[in-house]
């Protein structure tokens, strides 16, 4: 399983990003959160301590409906990549999940075949990559055996903002009934 990390502005995470050394030939870090501002600190602070640059790309330009056409998307993205010190950054990573149509009492979700053909890419490559999801219930389990380290941008709020956010988004039986309120944030 992955380290969990909530983000904090007082931290340094000088020692975070050097402490990160993995067996394997990727790096897969997910964001989770709409914490934005917090976001910009952090990928400040990656950048300052490792001297990699960072890549920006749209997880919808990847997935379609079609899913040969998402196979040969992930695969041109992948095949695109710098072989340089870059990071990718992609945004819109709950894109990969699809919609949840389990009509049973099951609220487990499971990998669509995008998710696994886009998981078995990242196996085969050689790059630093961050996951941006808004929503923490769309990091299936097969994302956190990937993942290397998970980051939590949500706002640090107080005990009554936290149960209203709780209250507006909750789930019955798999379905999720997420409401398009913002939680105002300091």
């Amino acid at each position: 399983m992955p380290k969990e990390l909530q983000f904090d502005r007082s931290q340094k995470y000088s020692d975070l990003f050097r402490a990160i050394h993995v067996n394997s030939t990727y790096l897969l870090i997910l964001m989770v959160g709409s914490y934005k501002s917090a976001e910009v600190q952090f990928f400040e602070s990656f950048t300052r301590n490792t001297g990699l640059e960072l890549m920006e790309y749209d997880m919808n330009d990847l997935i379609f409906g079609d899913e040969e056409k998402t196979k040969s998307r992930i695969n041109s993205f992948f095949k695109s990549l710098p072989k340089s010190s870059n990071a990718i950054i992609l945004r819109n990573a709950d894109r990969l999940n699809g919609a949840f149509t389990g009509n049973s009492i099951s609220k487990m979700r499971y990998a669509t075949p995008q998710e696994k053909y886009f998981l078995s890419c990242l196996d085969r490559s050689e790059t630093i990559l961050f996951l941006d999801f808004s929503n923490r219930a769309n990091i299936i389990p097969a994302f956190r055996r990937y993942a290397h380290l998970i980051v939590d941008f949500t706002a640090s709020a107080g005990l009554v903002r936290r149960f209203i956010g709780r209250y507006l988004n909750f789930s019955i039986l798999g379905g999720r009934f997420d409401t398009k309120t913002k939680i105002m944030t300091r």
